[in-house]
């Protein structure tokens, strides 16, 4: 050490062991200055950042867990969600004569609510200020109390007796969607709370709408050509027929009018099938042989020829009221059974209720429904064209034909 030192000077190896004390000791001095990034636990504050998302699955039972919100949401189906059942409430014009109600009122609006509540494919009923609740098939006559001028008290029993009957005629009605059209205000409100209370869920998109929005809104939601079938010229790729050849598809007319098959409320096209105990009997009356098989094709609903004006029959009012019927002059099928059947004393056909038992036991029907009624009688007539049904007055066999024109013309009809 001396001999290091001994070329400085006292003053110099004071100024060296002078720096060479304060580098140590500067050298900490920085280390405190990262300690101010130890309160940098700022970063600690990100756990609240997930909490955002938290409250999303939270909100959810939450929402579930209270009982009162079950009503709005049973409120709340609309828009693009399809009924179960559709309600149109009655209208102020009305036919002069008894008829199924589906065809007594006859006013724009109701006429757009029935085409709606149609094209929808749902069951539909008619309220009713005088019956509460109607069937479209079912047969009034012109009535004068209606809801619009009924009392509230009244209005109040009404709702509880209409919706204890739709439940009877449709079935339960828990978690079924029923979409009300009632252009009287008080009607729907008097229908809510007991619909509500048989668990259904209640729509009623129309709410609020003035008559002249509610036909808008009709003209705009129904579909001129919805759901239509397209007949190419060659009538085998018609669509309708292979579904109305198939004899496995036709069931009793008992068995058909006793389901609530959508499609027996639409306009449409159907076959009949004849067994082979009614095919003995026909061909006996005709003297010319029918084999078990397809006998007929009908149309219903189709536009009335010459007058442009649309029908409001449908498949159900065609079988039950019509081919099913009391009256041969309503029928041409009827008319056509009757007349070969009579001259058969075997087949025991000798008055209309006879000839009703004997379509019952021996027909099967078939049915296809169809929007585009416009053409419907069109694709009947392709549709038979086709299929040859062997009573047809304009398709069977010659033979058949001639035999077909001579019973028609002998016959006059049951008598006694």
């Amino acid at each position: 050490m001396a001999a290091a030192t001994a070329g400085i000077s006292p003053t110099q190896e004071a100024a060296l062991l002078t720096e060479a004390v304060p580098a140590p000791e500067t050298s900490p001095a920085p280390a405190p200055e990262p300690e101010p990034p130890a309160p940098a636990p700022e970063p600690e504050p990100q756990p609240p950042a997930p909490e955002p998302r938290v409250p999303e699955p939270r909100a959810t039972p939450a929402a579930v867990s209270r009982r009162p919100a079950a009503r709005s949401e049973q409120e709340r189906p609309v828009v693009a969600t399809r009924p179960d059942i559709v309600l149109i409430e009655e209208d102020r014009e009305q036919g002069r004569t008894p008829a199924p109600a589906g065809d007594l009122f006859t006013g724009p609006l109701f006429t757009r609510a029935k085409a709606y509540a149609r094209w929808t494919g749902a069951p539909w009923f008619i309220l009713s200020g005088e019956f509460g609740l109607l069937d479209p098939e079912q047969i009034v006559g012109p009535y004068e109390r209606r809801l619009l001028t009924s009392s509230a008290e009244y209005r109040a029993a009404w709702g509880a007796w209409t919706v204890a009957r739709l439940e009877l005629l449709a079935g339960s009605l828990r978690r079924v969607r029923v979409e009300v059209h009632a252009a009287t205000p008080g009607a729907s409100e008097a229908l809510r709370p007991h619909l509500l209370g048989f668990g259904a869920y209640v729509m009623e998109p129309l709410r609020g709408l003035s008559v002249a929005d509610r036909i808008t809104w009709y003209d705009g939601t129904v579909p001129r050509n919805a759901g239509v079938p397209t007949y190419p010229t060659g009538s085998g790729a018609d669509p309708f027929t292979a579904l109305l050849g198939d004899a496995s598809r036709a069931v009793r007319p008992s068995e058909l009018l006793a389901g609530i098959d959508p499609t027996l409320r639409r306009p449409g096209l159907y076959s009949w099938f004849v067994d082979e105990v009614g095919a003995t009997q026909l061909s006996a009356g005709l003297g010319s042989r029918v084999a078990p098989g397809l006998v007929w094709i009908g149309q219903a609903g189709a536009v009335r020829p010459g007058s442009g004006l649309n029908s409001s029959m449908t498949l159900r009012n065609q079988i039950a009221w019509v081919d099913l019927g009391r009256s041969i002059r309503l029928s041409p099928l009827r008319r056509t059974l009757g007349a070969i059947l009579f001259r058969d004393p075997g087949s025991g056909v000798t008055s209309e209720d006879a000839l009703t038992e004997w379509i019952q036991a021996h027909l099967r029907v078939a049915i296809v429904a169809a929007e585009d009624v416009e053409h419907l009688a069109e694709a009947a007539e392709r549709v038979a064209a086709h299929l040859v049904p062997q009573l047809s007055p304009d398709h069977a066999e010659p033979g058949v034909r001639m035999g077909l024109r001579e019973a028609r013309t002998a016959f006059n009809g049951f008598t006694g």
